[in-house]
């Protein structure tokens, strides 16, 4: 054992698939492989994200050995008072509904780009009127039937590379407090992509590269992602998985841009359409939950505008 050589300029590291955090690896076998598990590591225990603009100059990164395209993390800076947490509960003689409703605020967006569009207060109250409907059907079809509610809204944002991302929710839940199954569940979603300094929300035609189908694009990833996330609800809908994908495209949605994929959000709950296309299947949320995430690496680094934008192309 000899003593410690110190950093180098060609200091070998990676990033932590879990959290972010930064890794440094040493050893003469230390040219980084991700899965070179033989190679000495040494987890450095700060947060990476908030020293992304001093030790790394490029804002977007290509493929890697993993083929994984990526936008940095980086931090937004919240205002004093960033969390507001309004929690109530409506009680009804069947069961009680937990709402609970969440928004950070950021002081450096602008108040465009931070408001709530779907979910307004009205919107809000006609999602929990909708569950409380629920609660008095299925406790007229079972009188004695043990029950559990939610409803939780939330706002948050978040930046990689050189954008911005908004999104709002309202999910709400009733499940059979005895199985543990879920009776009814609508969840409604919309997120905006902004450029930083830009009020205008992108949209598809500047995410996608001119002369692409951006539609056909995110089907195909969608039907990538659902093969590799959901492989058993994959292979039960067969057929099925590509007309449902293809009507629920045609809907109206949003997007906002992650670190590897772009989130899919739609206004409206696609339990209806996952129903409709997949009657009589279990778990139907994984159909509902397998159309939201469309990766980068799925659609392609030469039909993205974001990669060809950093490249100069």
């Amino acid at each position: 054992v000899g003593s410690f050589p110190g950093l180098t300029e060609d200091q070998e590291y990676c990033l932590n698939d879990q959290d972010g955090s930064l890794t440094l690896i040493f050893g003469p076998e230390a040219r980084w492989v991700r899965n070179n598990f033989d190679a000495a590591r040494m987890d450095v225990q700060i947060a990476p994200q908030a020293a992304y603009d001093r030790f790394v100059g490029e804002e977007k990164l290509f493929e890697d050995e993993t083929a994984n395209y990526a936008l940095l993390e980086r931090p937004l800076p919240l205002t004093e008072r960033s969390l507001e947490s309004l929690s109530r509960e409506i009680e009804l003689p069947a069961c009680t509904i937990y709402v609970d409703d969440e928004s950070w605020h950021y002081r450096s967006l602008s108040a465009d780009q931070q408001k709530a569009r779907i979910l307004d207060e009205e919107g809000k109250e006609a999602l929990v009127a909708e569950l409380e409907e629920q609660i008095r059907k299925w406790s007229e079809i079972d009188p004695g039937q043990a029950m559990s509610a939610s409803a939780f809204f939330n706002r948050f944002a978040d930046r990689v590379g050189t954008y911005v991302s908004v999104q709002h929710g309202g999910y709400t839940y009733l499940y059979d407090g005895m199985q543990y199954q879920e009776i009814f569940a609508n969840n409604v979603a919309e997120g905006y992509s902004f450029r930083e300094g830009s009020d205008a929300a992108m949209t598809l035609t500047d995410l996608f590269a001119d002369g692409t189908d951006p539609k056909a694009l995110l089907k195909e990833a969608l039907l990538i992602h659902a093969s590799r996330a959901y492989p058993e609800a994959a292979e039960a809908a067969g057929q099925a998985l590509g007309p449902y994908l293809d009507e629920i495209l045609e809907l109206p949605f949003t997007f906002c841009l992650r670190r590897d994929h772009v989130q899919l959000l739609w206004p409206c709950s696609l339990t209806p359409y996952a129903q409709d296309h997949f009657p009589g299947m279990d778990s139907i949320w994984q159909y509902t939950d397998l159309a939201g995430m469309a990766y980068y690496r799925d659609l392609g680094c030469d039909n993205l505008k974001i990669f060809q934008e950093r490249s100069g192309k």
